[in-house]
């Protein structure tokens, strides 16, 4: 897990778990900000709703089990894993985080 705005689905998640009480979060990757973010996880009270998978070496293999697929970097040459995202399957929304569209 790069320098990302995964944080902002910890809290998305947070905010929303009244109106969505079956929503998860799934966070595919592993990397230096995995303590902090487990750690939100913890102080926002949705520990039990977050999935840390870890490293993965093929996760493009998670794509069929989102609903969403959130692009959180906050910048990227060229989104390979959200082309990904895209080609997997009909999706409910894919977010390009700090993408300029």
């Amino acid at each position: 897990m790069k320098s990302s705005g995964k944080n902002c689905c910890c809290r998305a998640l947070a905010k929303m778990r009244g109106q969505f009480p079956e929503a998860r979060l799934l966070l595919v990757g592993d990397g230096p900000e995995r303590p902090r973010l487990e750690q939100e996880a913890d102080t926002l009270g949705i520990r039990d709703r977050v999935c840390f998978a870890g490293y993965q070496p093929h996760p493009e293999r998670f794509l069929q089990a989102m609903d969403v697929f959130a692009l959180t970097s906050r910048s990227e040459g060229l989104p390979v894993s959200l082309l990904e995202a895209w080609a997997a399957g009909p999706a409910r929304g894919l977010f390009g985080g700090g993408r300029d569209s």
